[in-house]
């Protein structure tokens, strides 16, 4: 487990130059350098880490057969079983979090609050930081059946379970962090970056304390937690051709259930209702935890009202790690043609058309707070907010592949009669290529944003211009806005491009074969323009300013064969 901040991580975005309404974004309020030139920051703070020794234990057994029914029909017919162990520590420095649990910081503070730490392997606490998973069956079935000895029908369905990682999440009193509190309502600097941390720091303290990071915020792991799957499935049909020719037409279909991804999802959210306080979110009140908790942001004898709405307001934040709440959907049809080697040339060309929707694929452009509100907010929580077409959704590919052994030298059909010069100069030489179109990837415009009801897509996009950027507007504060996670309709550059190679061997003393190759990338040197920005409060909102791929490159070799 690496220590991702050692020496603090403190930065700024302008909140505190941003005018007149500093509660709303704009192309020309706000300047980042001016509010590190004041010391006021938007957030930061440092990490400090002990060393974990994880262990997570994977087996998987399986039986398979492949059954020919009769002469036309063969049946393929397996059965896997995965076991993934729950994640354990050598000396048992992990935790998890119950929030069903009655916090004991109730009955000093007046009120009643739930959310408790649980530490593993002690005080009759499984070692296991995740329950294990017993029931991942994975049933794998698939057919090919001979309509006739030219035409074969093929399908298969499996489901398939994704080994769970080793991560050094939630180990709370054994590592710790500091937080930077640059503000307490979003309007006014705290603490300045000339003394970050006035209190001292929040040094982790090895203690098996159920209130360990009280007054913090919590990064925590919850232990039923599922295995990842995959359900796939597909149905197509294979067609032999004069011209040694073959043709394969697909369906193919995948569905992703708990699918797991690092990054947190609050447990501690404002209430979405508590959005209407507007403003008065942020308003200072008395804080019931002034004199009880000791340090940190929640120590000062004020809070927010936001702070207090939470469900569990002793934590600044609450986020669960290792989430298994993604789903993904998956539908494709396949076209390849092949021609089999003769005469020297040989050609594959497969088409694809699918769309890919999940929740979970990138984190571009999720909705994780209001503007306004200084906290993070329920939105994140609500799963149907970032359903949208996938960040890996490509519509349309098509590659194009060829081998020519060119017809030119002794052994070809055209010079059989070339001297020993000529032949080595322009005899035996080969040709191969690759043929790359594929559409776009979606974009993301940044969230809370709105859009006016007009598509964003343009005819003839340009660099400087790539989508109707009039189209969008931050979102008013304490609201959400209308922009999904990634745009179905506007993508960014696909790809065009050529890769070839041409090749040729020289033989000598029998044994011996010297091969040559060139080799060009990107032969036509077609620009891939990276995506454009998609920050609606940038001044290059809309603006390419590099690109994704290489221009040409070219390469020689020489490899000798012995």
């Amino acid at each position: 487990m690496q220590n991702g901040r050692p020496a603090g991580d403190f930065r700024f975005y302008g909140g505190f130059t941003r005018g007149p309404d500093p509660f709303k974004s704009s192309k020309n309020a706000g300047f980042g350098f001016a509010d590190f030139l004041m010391g006021a920051g938007a957030k930061g703070g440092i990490d400090h880490i002990n060393g974990l020794s994880l262990q997570r234990l994977y087996y998987a057994f399986y039986v398979q057969d492949d059954w020919r029914v009769t002469p036309k029909l063969t049946l393929n017919l397996g059965l896997r079983y995965d076991i993934t162990t729950g994640q354990t520590e050598r000396f048992d420095r992990l935790t998890s979090f119950d929030a069903d649990v009655r916090s004991p910081l109730s009955d000093e503070a007046g009120m009643e609050l739930k959310g408790v730490l649980r530490y593993l392997g002690r005080g009759g606490e499984p070692r296991n930081q995740f329950d294990t998973d017993w029931n991942n069956f994975g049933p794998r079935f698939g057919f090919a059946y001979k309509l006739r000895n030219s035409t074969v029908v093929r399908g298969g369905y499996g489901i398939f379970y994704a080994p769970m990682v080793v991560l050094g999440v939630g180990s709370i009193g054994f590592n710790s962090s500091t937080p930077w509190v640059t503000t307490i309502d979003g309007l006014m600097p705290n603490d300045f970056l000339r003394d970050p941390f006035p209190q001292g720091f929040n040094l982790p303290t090895g203690e098996t304390d159920p209130l360990t990071n009280v007054g913090y915020s919590l990064s925590i792991t919850t232990r039923g937690e599922r295995t990842p799957y995959v359900q796939q499935w597909n149905f197509g049909f294979q067609q032999e051709l004069p011209g040694n020719l073959l043709v394969e037409v697909a369906y193919l279909g995948a569905k992703g259930t708990k699918l797991q991804f690092g990054d947190g999802v609050p447990l501690n959210p404002v209430p979405t209702e508590a959005l209407a306080l507007g403003p008065g979110l942020n308003e200072k009140v008395p804080n019931p935890f002034y004199g009880i908790i000791e340090k940190g942001p929640l120590s000062g004898p004020k809070v927010t009202r936001a702070q207090l709405l939470k469900p569990m307001p002793q934590y600044t934040s609450v986020s669960r790690s290792i989430v298994d709440m993604g789903s993904s959907i998956y539908h494709a049809m396949t076209v390849k043609v092949e021609k089999r080697l003769s005469a020297g040339l040989s050609l594959l060309a497969a088409y694809t058309v699918s769309k890919q929707i999940d929740n979970s694929s990138s984190q571009e452009g999720w909705l994780d707070q209001a503007p306004g509100l200084l906290s993070t907010h329920g939105a994140y929580a609500e799963w149907r907010l970032h359903r949208s077409v996938s960040a890996y959704d490509v519509p349309q590919r098509l590659v194009l592949s060829h081998v020519y052994d060119l017809p030119f030298g002794r052994d070809r059909a055209i010079g059989a009669n070339w001297n020993t010069v000529l032949n080595g100069l322009l005899g035996g030489w080969s040709w191969s290529g690759i043929l790359t179109l594929q559409s776009g990837l979606p974009l993301a415009i940044s969230r809370p944003s709105v859009n006016n009801g007009r598509s964003a897509k343009l005819d003839n996009p340009t660099i400087e211009r790539w989508f109707d950027t009039s189209v969008f507007a931050p979102a008013e504060p304490f609201t959400f806005g209308n922009v999904g996670r990634l745009l179905p309709d506007v993508r960014a550059d696909g790809i065009t491009s050529y890769d070839m190679s041409i090749a040729k061997n020289f033989y000598f003393l029998e044994r011996y074969r010297l091969q040559f190759r060139a080799e060009f990338f990107n032969l036509t040197n077609t620009p891939q323009f990276n995506r454009p920005n998609g920050g609606v409060t940038s001044r290059n909102f809309g603006v390419v300013n590099s690109t994704a791929a290489p221009a040409r490159q070219i390469q020689f070799a020489l490899k000798l064969y012995w």
